[in-house]
């Protein structure tokens, strides 16, 4: 999906959220993106400002072949949504404890990645 496209509907998905703000950021970074580079931006142009990174438990059963994993666990905050099919209790209990695993929340049954790739949108 083309970031233009991306980037209009994360705007309108959360305009009626005024505590979240859609940022475009990465789209004035090199490719390929890493979050890490990401997230480092972000803490640069608002030193005051804590970030939290939201994952998916999918993404916390491959989370040490991130770039810059260790960096990522070591400066920010980590949250873990609950992915149906991807639990990933023991993994955070044991490898990542500092990551705070979600519960009682509404599961959805649909990646970012085939939501891109469905590309109704576009």
């Amino acid at each position: 999906m083309d970031n233009d496209v991306r980037l209009r509907l994360a705007r309108e998905a959360t305009a009626s959220m005024p505590n979240i703000k859609v940022c475009d950021i990465e789209m004035h970074l090199p490719v390929p993106s890493y979050t890490l580079n990401t997230l480092n931006v972000l803490k640069e142009m608002y030193p005051t400002v804590e970030f939290t990174l939201i994952m998916g438990s999918d993404n916390v059963l491959c989370f040490d072949k991130w770039f810059g994993y260790k960096e990522i666990l070591d400066s920010f905050p980590i949250i873990v949504y609950p992915r149906p099919g991807y639990d990933a209790t023991e993994l955070i209990r044991t490898k990542y404890p500092s990551m705070k695993l979600l519960s009682e929340v509404p599961l959805f049954n649909i990646s970012s990645t085939e939501i891109r790739e469905k590309n109704v949108y576009n």
